[in-house]
């Protein structure tokens, strides 16, 4: 309660950041990988508030690579690698998209699981 913001958990000070964001009640928040270096609870309790904001009215615009949380809590989806992708759905998201948006395979994927993605072709790196 009484912590100053850089003893807080990233988590928490994520969760400050946004607090304050929405002091102007903002139509929108565009948010640049705000689950970064976050523990899994707390990308989940983010994105739980993320969610109820949405049903809210608020516009959320989330940049992430995180592939298995998005499709857990994003209505749609847009990769953007050398091509944009575009998902009506975020359980529309297959391996071929994540082929042709990132040129990397996509060597096991389902939505509410672990994704492994290798660095693409016989261990090459992503191009």
């Amino acid at each position: 309660r009484d912590k100053p913001f850089v003893h807080l958990s990233g988590g928490q000070q994520r969760r400050c950041l946004l607090a304050r964001a929405l002091m102007d009640s903002p139509a929108a928040l565009l948010l640049d990988e705000p689950t970064a270096g976050v523990d899994t609870e707390g990308q989940r309790q983010f994105c739980v508030i993320l969610r109820e904001l949405s049903a809210q009215g608020i516009t959320i615009v989330l940049v992430s690579h995180d592939i298995p949380l998005i499709t857990q809590y994003a209505h749609r989806i847009a990769c953007l690698g050398v091509t944009l992708h575009w998902h009506g759905a975020a359980g529309a998201l297959e391996q071929h998209t994540v082929l042709d948006a990132y040129r990397c395979e996509l060597e096991r994927y389902q939505v509410g699981d672990p994704c492994i993605i290798s660095h693409g072709p016989r261990g090459k790196p992503c191009s």
